[in-house]
């Protein structure tokens, strides 16, 4: 990957972006914080849907919710307005659908953007596309296929790159993650027996949703040592600190590269990962990235206490390049508020 922002930071400075996204363990109050520290940007950021607990049980058994969505955005909007927005940033947008033209109609002259770090295999986000002047995804295959996507991988914030400082480690592997479907939390129970089995020590902390667990447990399926609460930053913070090297277990529906690949690797902590479209990324070195089902099923010892050796291209993924690559077009573009929300996304 290869990316020149020259001239464009202190375009950022004292601009008003508005941020609608997953409220996602703390990635997007992580953005919003960037912008406002190291850019010197307005910005503000207000969660997808409504917070709170009602609100998520309701949705997940599949109470009509569309009322309390608008008026949730509306209150936002309202907000909003008080100092009008410059750009728009929503991360994902399939959880309000056209909704999101009321903040075309109350931001005219605004620039929007959107980013996904899902696959369109798990959400198909093209129908809302056409009220964004620039779409990007995480997805390579999807922006490969689709016309009018723009690929832009995922990142790590600089709280990741100051673990490198330290070499002192606990545990030989470490795995956080969501279990958003059994297969996870299967893939996992195997890493359990494999570590015991070669005396590999492991810390993980995997979370499923109450849901999920009930739903298995009538089945007859008890999901043995899982979490309901997700782990806090500072926690996930100290078991990479921790660990020589950290699993990844992608979703198998998509290519994208996980959060957790570029925490791992800005960290300099070393990467197993089942993704085998790593190999051929410039952050990618043998010494540092062991893939499942290309070098083996597992690692062995010689990969987990040999000498690591990272690529320079790992610092082309800090949060910081990743806002400046995601904001840069809107930025450095001629704008007529006539053309906003004529971006086009190929369907098929």
């Amino acid at each position: 990957m290869t990316f020149s922002a020259a001239g464009t930071e202190g375009l950022l400075r004292g601009k008003r972006i508005l941020i609608v996204g997953r409220d996602y363990f703390f990635y997007s109050r992580e953005i919003t914080s960037e912008l406002q520290t190291s850019f010197g940007a307005a910005a503000a950021f207000h969660p997808i849907e409504p917070p709170g607990f009602v609100y998520r049980l309701l949705n997940k058994v599949g109470m009509p919710l569309k009322w309390w969505l608008e008026r949730y955005h509306r209150n936002v909007i309202a907000s909003a307005q008080r100092v009008p927005p410059e750009i728009v940033l929503f991360i994902q947008v399939h959880q309000i659908g056209d909704i999101v033209a009321k903040y075309r109609e109350a931001f005219r002259s605004a620039r929007f953007v959107l980013y996904y770090w899902d696959s369109l295999k798990t959400h198909d986000y093209r129908p809302y596309a056409h009220y964004f002047d620039k779409v990007f995804t995480f997805d390579c295959v999807d922006a490969a296929q689709v016309a009018g996507l723009n690929y832009l991988p995922l990142f790590y914030s600089n709280r990741f790159r100051e673990l490198r400082q330290n070499r002192e480690t606990n545990y030989d592997v470490s795995f956080v993650g969501r279990a958003v479907s059994p297969w996870r939390y299967d893939e996992l129970v195997k890493l359990r027996v494999w570590a015991k089995a070669n005396g590999v020590s492991l810390f993980d902390y995997i979370v499923v949703s109450p849901f999920m667990y009930l739903r298995l447990l009538f089945r007859g399926k008890l999901l043995r040592h899982v979490h309901f609460r997700l782990l806090g930053e500072e926690r996930l913070l100290q078991a990479y600190c921790n660990s020589r090297s950290v699993l990844d277990l992608p979703n198998n529906i998509q290519s994208g590269y996980t959060m957790r690949t570029f925490e791992a690797l800005g960290a300099h902590r070393k990467l197993i990962t089942g993704n085998p479209n790593v190999v051929n990324e410039d952050f990618y070195t043998p010494e540092s990235v062991f893939v499942m089902g290309i070098h083996g099923e597992m690692p062995d010892r010689s990969f987990l206490y040999s000498q690591a050796k990272f690529s320079p291209a790992v610092d082309l993924y800090s949060l910081r390049t990743w806002i400046l690559r995601l904001l840069s077009p809107l930025l450095t573009v001629g704008h007529d508020s006539n053309d906003a929300g004529k971006s086009i996304i190929g369907i098929s």
